[in-house]
């Protein structure tokens, strides 16, 4: 979930067990009348691991990314030095 320890933090969004269902409940406002509603959507233990290891997945790949751009710079610097 999106921004959800800032969501959390504000209060906007909580999790809770149903039985043997996990759930976040997050807070909504009509924009009409300004009332409050709860969005309960069910969640897997499973699908956050899955995230996670995107998330991970996207950041292994930025680092490899910016080495090979703080290479570029260097060898780009290199060339202004010995010009």
């Amino acid at each position: 979930m999106e921004n959800y320890k800032s969501l959390k933090s504000a209060s906007k969004v909580s999790v809770k067990k149903d039985g043997s269902v996990l759930q976040t409940v997050q807070k909504q406002y009509d924009p009409n009348t300004g009332e409050e509603s709860l969005e309960t959507k069910t969640i897997k233990i499973s699908d956050v691991d899955a995230m996670i290891a995107i998330c991970k997945d996207n950041i292994t790949r930025e680092e490899s990314r910016q080495v090979n751009f703080e290479q570029l710079k260097k060898d780009l610097e290199a060339l202004l030095i010995n010009a």
